[in-house]
């Protein structure tokens, strides 16, 4: 939220979050990318044709393997971050 203070927009946030029936969280630049997989967009630019296939395809088989685990219960840890992880990489 642009133009106002970090105390304010997490006041407001939280009273949104409180309509909602689904877990929300608050996330700010500075904490975006802990914990998950990042990637420069540069690392991506310096890679040839026939790589960034072969990365695409290797996080599209891991993102579908994770959803089979979780359907079929084998996933320890069902947070929405874990199946995040494959599919952010999977649209870069």
């Amino acid at each position: 939220m642009g133009g106002v203070t970090p105390q304010v927009a997490k006041e407001a946030m939280k009273l949104a979050a409180s309509k909602l029936p689904i877990k929300t969280r608050f996330v700010t630049s500075e904490s975006r990318g802990r914990g998950r997989y990042t990637v420069k967009v540069n690392e991506f630019r310096e890679l040839e044709e026939d790589q960034l296939g072969d990365r695409l395809r290797a996080a599209r088989r891991e993102l579908y393997e994770l959803r089979f685990k979780h359907a079929v219960g084998q996933l320890e840890n069902s947070t929405p971050d874990l199946q995040g992880a494959p599919r952010h990489r999977a649209a870069s």
